[in-house]
């Protein structure tokens, strides 16, 4: 699956690494962090690189950034980024010894990790607070027509799928402690991620639970804080 990442093909599925979620990305990660207040950060998985450069802006300005890709076409995307203390690395961050991080993010990661449970392991003791973005791909709805499902397995390599249950007691199991957790619905984000249709179909459950919509038509992701 690897494979996928470092040749080049998810760049060319993907060119933009999805940076026009960027800046919704970091206002939901804004929400969470302002009990850690970190001074260093990390973000594994970090694709063009975008995340950072952004939350960059409402750190201290000697706070040092840190992203980390295996693929060589991202970590050329990030390099126009770098500045002060934001800095991007070809490299697999589970493999390197760092001094712990304040906050590490893997915003839209471990769907992508064949040994997902593994990699959780690996990362937890390269922070002192974990942030994850996890989509919720388990539905009442892709159960029925997981046309939407395979397609994403197939273009951007969705290997894992969950529901808000499973991401919490997957990141307990792997020796996480969880701080905060929210819904980040997808109707939020730039309107490539969602057609018309979709938001058709959403509008129907206007006056239901983001939990029950969450769990019966999707659309939503998780975002977690962890120790």
């Amino acid at each position: 699956m690897q494979d996928l990442y470092r040749s080049g093909t998810y760049v060319e599925n993907v060119p933009g690494f999805h940076t026009e979620d960027a800046a919704w990305k970091v206002q939901q990660i804004l929400r969470l962090i302002s009990s850690v207040n970190p001074r260093s950060v990390c973000d594994i998985g970090c694709g063009a690189g975008l995340i950072l450069k952004l939350l960059q802006q409402h750190l201290p300005a000697d706070a040092t950034l840190h992203g980390y890709d295996i693929s060589p076409r991202g970590i050329e995307m990030c390099k126009q980024h770098e500045q002060g203390g934001l800095k991007y690395f070809c490299e697999d961050l589970t493999t390197q010894e760092v001094k712990p991080y304040d906050l590490l993010l893997a915003m839209d990661v471990i769907e992508h990790v064949e040994d997902y449970i593994g990699f959780l392991r690996k990362i937890r003791t390269k922070a002192n607070y974990k942030m994850f973005h996890i989509p919720l791909e388990m539905t009442a709805r892709n159960a029925w027509f997981p046309s939407t499902i395979l397609l994403h397995r197939k273009q951007v390599g969705h290997i894992h799928y969950f529901n808000r249950e499973t991401a919490l007691a997957t990141l307990e199991s792997a020796g996480y402690t969880i701080c905060d957790a929210i819904y980040t619905p997808a109707h939020e984000q730039s309107a490539a991620i969602i057609g018309r249709r979709e938001n058709l179909i959403r509008s129907l459950f206007h006056f239901a639970s983001d939990d029950t919509t969450a769990h019966v038509i999707g659309g939503y992701s998780l975002m977690v804080l962890a120790q």
